[in-house]
């Protein structure tokens, strides 16, 4: 008798629909530009304004001068510290005393070599005074040694000494300058030639409007992981013109929730190369934050 097995196979059909990755569109609450860079430029010193060398609306580099206070006393103090360092260094750096004590010393203790020498040949030959005469004369000249080298020592701290004077003398004549820090434009000039300023007044005011920012509010319900970097997408409503579409990346998502709605701070940065847009401007703005692709079982 013969049985056949029959093997059944059993088919499991499991589709995996992975579908592409795609992006959730969050929008922004209470959205508004504001400046990242700008400073307010303050006198360093008391004095007098000399010279204002810009106007508002004008575009400045960094490092470029913006005001200058009357330096005059500041200016003969620096001159007078340089001249004070001149000197100090040219004394430092002369070491005749020392070449020329040197020279003594060896010359007196070759003196006392052939003394020895002529006393060890022929006992008696000189006379103990005159031993003692040689060996007191380079005695005298290794100390006179240690002297001009102590000296030559002290000119070279007394030069360090005026090297640090002439560079706090420079500091405060540089105190009297105003200059940007950063490449921007002017927004306002507070004060005007000949005015007296006190150390601490508001003098230029510098922004930066070609990198802007986006503060703007999310519902803790619509925190993401991956929400800092993401793309922003930013909408610009702009007088007599189309609107105008802008892309950013979120550059901060408060780790906190807001004390006053609870909701997150998130801030998004953006480019501004033509100046279009400016602090204060209120954009629809949506962040595109991406979605994990699913799997699905049919």
């Amino acid at each position: 008798m013969y049985m056949t097995r029959f093997r059944c196979p059993i088919v499991l059909a499991l589709s995996l629909l992975a579908g592409p990755v795609s992006a959730e569109q969050l929008t922004l609450k209470s959205p508004l530009v504001r400046l990242i860079e700008h400073v307010e430029l303050s006198a360093q010193v008391d004095g007098v304004l000399k010279s204002v060398e810009v106007q508002e609306g004008q575009r400045v580099t960094r490092g470029q001068p913006l005001a200058q206070i009357d330096d005059a006393l500041a200016a003969v103090v620096h001159e007078r510290a340089q001249l004070e360092l001149e000197a100090a260094r040219m004394e430092a750096e002369q070491d005749v005393a020392v070449r020329d004590a040197e020279k003594v010393l060896r010359v007196a203790q070759a003196d006392w070599r052939r003394a020895q020498e002529a006393v060890a040949r022929l006992a008696r030959s000189v006379s103990e005074s005159q031993m003692d005469a040689i060996q007191l004369a380079a005695d005298q000249a290794e100390l006179a040694l240690e002297r001009v080298r102590h000296e030559l020592q002290l000119s070279r701290t007394n030069m360090r000494i005026k090297q640090a004077a002439a560079d706090e003398a420079r500091e405060r004549l540089e105190r009297h300058r105003i200059v940007s820090p950063m490449d921007g434009m002017v927004a306002a000039v507070e004060r005007r030639v000949g005015e007296s300023v006190a150390a601490g007044q508001k003098v230029v005011r510098v922004v930066n409007d070609e990198r802007l920012r986006v503060e703007g509010f999310l519902e803790t319900r619509f925190y993401r992981p991956g929400l800092h970097g993401a793309k922003a997408n930013l909408r610009f409503e702009l007088p007599g013109r189309l609107p105008e579409q802008v892309v950013g990346r979120v550059t901060f998502v408060n780790p906190e929730n807001d004390p006053h709605n609870g909701e997150i701070r998130v801030w998004i940065e953006f480019e501004n190369p033509q100046g279009l847009f400016r602090a204060g401007m209120k954009p629809l703005v949506t962040i595109d934050v991406p979605v994990a692709s699913r799997v699905a079982l049919p």
